[in-house]
């Protein structure tokens, strides 16, 4: 019955878009392989995003992508096979 308290108080809260660049394509999953992830995006401006990662949450490991562009594309390697991740994509300016 705790987590349905705890889902309560997300959902409660206002939703705040923060202001800067926004996705046109969500962020998705593409070449997978046993120990590899492709994390790709597109973006409606060119910017800059971080790629945080892990097996808890919220992630714990972050890859950055220092060039500004409106495709995004991040590897994450040296996964463990069978292993549940966390990820998520932050744009900014």
């Amino acid at each position: 019955a705790a987590h349905f308290a705890a889902d309560k108080v997300l959902a409660d809260q206002p939703n705040t878009i923060p202001p800067g660049p926004r996705f046109v394509v969500e962020p998705y999953l593409q070449f997978g392989t046993r120990s590899s992830m492709t994390v790709m995006w597109e973006a409606e401006t060119p910017c800059t995003a971080v790629v945080e990662y892990g097996t808890k949450f919220p992630p714990d490991k972050a890859a950055k992508v220092e060039t500004p562009d409106t495709m995004g594309e991040v590897v994450l390697s040296d996964l463990e096979p069978g292993t549940k991740y966390h990820y998520r994509v932050v744009l900014t300016d």
